[in-house]
């Protein structure tokens, strides 16, 4: 066992099996993995130790479906009529502009956010269309490299805006997407009334999974598309 890197003293722990979290002491390894739980751990000369005083300690948190390339642009796009139509007409005509470094210098803010407030593992929903392209996803897979030691970045290829009235330009942004290493993922109810309900429908089935999630615009499914198997 490796020497204790952190030991955290006086944490509230649920352990399994338990009702109600427990006073207990951990020792983190230099692994980062937990390497003792107990009443009372002593520490050794070269452990920081940190004193929770009664603070409950969990498991880092996954956020399962964030947006982070569109991420801090409230501001910046104008929505005079300050409807939901409104807001989509904005937000297009701002996708427009911007450059994979704006989205990128945003998105890397949201995420130390995120990080910062205990969140290790963001799946992140970017759009292609026609305004933007691929920009917004090569700077999200950009900013997975860079940031994947302390955070697991999940990158999903969301094809929005225009992309269902323009099917042979969204097969190859999927593909291509897929060649960069994202998800590549589509709304069913988008693709309406075209029979189109995967990625696979769009592109063919390269013997790869999908995965589905629930849809926030139709009672179907939209699912993903992986380049390679999840990284949680």
């Amino acid at each position: 066992m490796p020497d204790a890197a952190l030991i955290l003293t006086r944490g509230r722990v649920l352990r399994s099996g338990a009702s109600q979290p427990g006073r207990l002491d951990l020792r983190i390894g230099a692994d980062g993995r937990i390497a003792a739980l107990a009443g009372s751990i002593a520490p050794t000369p070269d452990a920081k130790v940190i004193d929770l005083a009664g603070k409950l300690v969990v498991p880092g948190l996954i956020d399962a479906h964030q947006h982070l390339d569109k991420s801090r642009t409230r501001r910046l796009v104008a929505n005079p009529s300050g409807t939901l139509a409104g807001a989509s007409a904005g937000y297009r005509d701002f996708a427009a502009t911007v450059t994979a470094g704006d989205v990128m210098a945003r998105a890397e803010r949201t995420l130390a956010t995120c990080l910062a407030h205990g969140t290790v593992a963001i799946r992140s929903h970017t759009n292609i269309e026609s305004q933007s392209g691929l920009r917004g996803l090569e700077a999200m897979v950009a900013l997975r490299e860079r940031c994947r030691e302390p955070v697991t970045l999940q990158v999903v290829a969301h094809l929005t805006s225009d992309a269902p009235r323009r099917l042979d330009a969204s097969r190859q942004w999927l593909t291509d997407a897929i060649a960069m290493g994202a998800i590549a993922g589509c709304h069913p109810s988008f693709f309406a009334p075209r029979s189109i309900s995967t990625p696979d429908d769009l592109i063919g089935n390269g013997g790869i999974g999908s995965s589905g999630y629930p849809s926030r615009s139709s009672t179907s499914s939209s699912t993903t598309r992986a380049a390679t198997s999840p990284r949680w």
